[in-house]
């Protein structure tokens, strides 16, 4: 990135899909998806290792790339690398 210097400009995209467009935002607030998703199913993420009972989990991915983001807004979203 530094030696492109101010040819590119770096943006950071996740996989991230709302709960409510895939039904795992119930009617009465539960999270339908159970462990794909955060805030009772309101933000989700695919499984990366497709097993829901063990591993890393798509609330586990949403998480991190919540973290991701807020350092990213924080420290490079100014010049881009």
């Amino acid at each position: 990135a530094v030696a492109l210097d101010k040819s590119a400009y770096f943006t950071p995209h996740m996989h991230i899909f709302d709960g409510h467009r895939s039904h795992c935002h119930g009617k009465k607030g539960m999270n339908q998806c159970y462990s794909l998703c955060t805030n009772k199913g309101r933000y989700c993420a695919t499984d990366p290792d497709s097993d829901l009972e063990k591993g890393i989990s798509g609330a586990d991915v949403v998480k991190e790339s919540l973290r991701r983001l807020c350092i990213w807004q924080q420290y490079g979203d100014d010049n881009g690398i």
